[in-house]
């Protein structure tokens, strides 16, 4: 930045409390103890070849698992409290804890929603910022108001970026302990079971590996569900599989219990979110968020067949985008680009119609970043890759990148 450039303008925030949920670390020093833990089950087998050195060296590998597997987990269940405030930019967050600061670029950041939870008898409005690296950043603020103005400040408020929210308590990671015992079990079992018919040293060997495998398994069916909620509908991740709904689609949230959320769809179908141990504080606040994206379509329904494809070659779609909003003969039915902008974010619009909406903007010499501000803001997957490629395009030469993105858009789900 020059001297004479001015500093993009900031808000600053106080708080009654920081805290931190640290994920990125535990998840890296778990990941480095299945690596040992793995690679300990060479013990056996190098004994049977009668290799000493690489049984000392593997048989220390296995040792180092177990410390790490315990760091791990106490990690994950600490949460640091600590004092301080919160100063929000257009590009990054500050931290100010007493005399230091730590930055946070925005674009690190995977979600920001307001949270209320009981304390002493009344809710006290929090946030919680999710950073793309899992880690957690819970802020008290003194009032409602003062925490929406955080999120709309980070860019997540309606109309912003998507936001994904994890719904598992913190505390779920007390049943980690018991699955993991159940797979050493497992393990175990399969050892027996395949010494009778590939030796002793074989079948140990690979223990560790069906341990570890039962143990992705278990995680996996007792995973809890994680919601991304953006402009164009709701991501829904389950144990298995994972669902969008569009927003066009959605008629109404609700919340039978604290920790289920139906989503009701103009179909008449509903979508059901639920699992074990669930923060109902967060399932309630993104049923808010996606209550808040529900708002009335910006562009005129008429409008949308505009952007079509109708089954043009790229080349040929981008040609009549480009008649429609230039050309005089198409005066009375002519394309703004202020149009194209609100297609490209309607709810109303179909993923084709966003795609044309973002190239007649391209057409019109609009900078790439007001389509990556739509990117930011989808949660359907396909549609971000999409708009992606048409914000990238320079010139007929990325026109397969735009197909391909474009097939995949059009592939069911």
């Amino acid at each position: 930045m020059s001297e004479d450039e001015a500093p993009p303008p900031s808000v600053t925030f106080a708080t009654g409390g920081l805290q931190w949920t640290r994920v990125r670390t535990p998840r890296l020093l778990s990941f480095i103890a299945k690596i040992l833990f793995a690679l300990g089950g060479l013990t056996v087998l190098a004994a049977s070849y009668e290799s000493m050195g690489f049984l000392a060296f593997a048989g220390l590998l296995g040792v180092l698992a177990w410390p790490l597997f315990i760091v791990s987990y106490i990690l994950s269940l600490t949460q640091n409290a600590i004092g301080g405030g919160l100063e929000v930019s257009k590009s990054e967050l500050v931290v100010h804890i007493a005399r230091k600061r730590k930055t946070i670029a925005v674009d690190a950041i995977a979600g920001a929603l307001v949270v209320e939870r009981l304390g002493l008898g009344w809710p006290i409005p929090t946030v919680e910022i999710e950073l793309i690296d899992g880690d957690i950043l819970t802020a008290r603020l003194p009032d409602p108001r003062s925490a929406h103005a955080v999120v709309s400040a980070l860019g997540f408020g309606a109309g912003g970026r998507r936001v994904h929210a994890a719904l598992a308590k913190p505390t779920r990671r007390l049943l980690h302990p018991m699955l993991g015992f159940l797979a050493y079990i497992v393990g175990n079992v399969a050892m027996v079971v395949a010494s009778t018919v590939g030796g002793f040293g074989v079948a140990y060997a690979f223990c560790p590996l069906v341990a570890l495998a039962a143990y992705a398994g278990l995680k996996r069916l007792t995973r809890a569900p994680e919601l991304t909620v953006g402009d164009d509908g709701v991501l829904v991740e389950g144990r298995f599989r994972r669902t969008f709904i569009p927003r066009s689609d959605i008629v109404a949230v609700a919340m039978p219990t604290f920790t289920t959320l139906v989503i009701q769809r103009k179909s008449g179908k509903a979508t059901i979110v639920r699992g074990v141990v669930l923060n109902d504080a967060r399932c309630a606040a993104i049923a808010r968020v996606i209550e808040d994206r529900l708002g009335p379509s910006v562009a005129t329904a008429d409008r949308f067949a505009h952007y079509d494809r109708s089954g043009r070659a790229l080349s040929a779609w981008r040609d009549h985008l480009a008649r429609a909003m230039n050309e005089a003969s198409y005066r009375q039915n002519a394309a703004t680009v202020d149009e194209a902008a609100a297609v490209l974010r309607s709810a109303e619009a179909t993923p084709e119609q966003r795609v044309g909406a973002a190239l007649a903007l391209r057409v019109a010499g609009e900078p790439a970043e007001r389509i990556r501000v739509a990117v930011d803001a989808a949660a359907d997957d396909r549609v971000r890759e999409a708009l992606e490629a048409v914000a990238e395009a320079r010139d007929g030469n990325d026109d397969p990148m735009i197909e391909k993105a474009l097939r995949r858009l059009a592939a069911p789900d």
